[in-house]
């Protein structure tokens, strides 16, 4: 199943990829430094920047607070133990085609959103641990964001954290 899901990662993202190389204007970029996240009713980067913020500081409860009750019942690889710092490099908002975003969808079992209520973003961010030797010290990782909304009223939460076939 790992296999599956990892071979179906690397296939989005490599399409994702490819799009974003054959047209600039399906994505754009923002810096995650300058986003404020003071404002009450979150945008889309400002909770991908929170929430890494949080995890970076070890709150659980925070992070969870940002994510959908279907996110926090799942199980993730996440780990405080050996995590001396997190970081959010980069932030993309990727505008797929409508046959990917239907297998992100099918995949993720979130049909029951509207498209203009799911966002998809690839981040780059860094991860520093006790376990990494002093060579390695940091690793770059980068992985799929998947946020969801119920309307246009609502907040933005994370629906999903995916990166090397894992949920985070």
């Amino acid at each position: 199943m790992k296999k599956i899901l990892s071979i179906m990662i690397i296939c989005l993202v490599g399409c994702g990829c490819f799009m974003g190389c054959s047209s600039k204007k399906d994505i754009h970029e923002v810096n995650v430094s300058k986003v404020s996240t003071n404002e009450k009713n979150l945008n889309e980067v400002q909770v991908i920047n929170e929430y890494f913020k949080c995890w970076n500081d070890k709150d659980l409860g925070k992070m969870e607070l940002l994510e959908t009750e279907e996110y926090k019942n799942k199980k993730k690889n996440l780990s405080f133990n050996n995590l001396k710092s997190v970081g959010l490099i980069s932030c993309k908002e990727w505008d797929v085609k409508e046959q990917i975003k239907k297998a992100i969808y099918n995949k993720n079992q979130i049909n029951k959103f509207d498209k203009e209520n799911v966002r998809c973003f690839t981040v780059q961010f860094h991860i520093n641990s006790n376990d990494n030797k002093e060579d390695k010290n940091q690793k770059i990782l980068q992985g799929i964001v998947i946020l969801v909304r119920k309307d246009k009223k609502s907040n933005w939460l994370i629906r999903d954290v995916i990166f090397n076939g894992d949920l985070y």
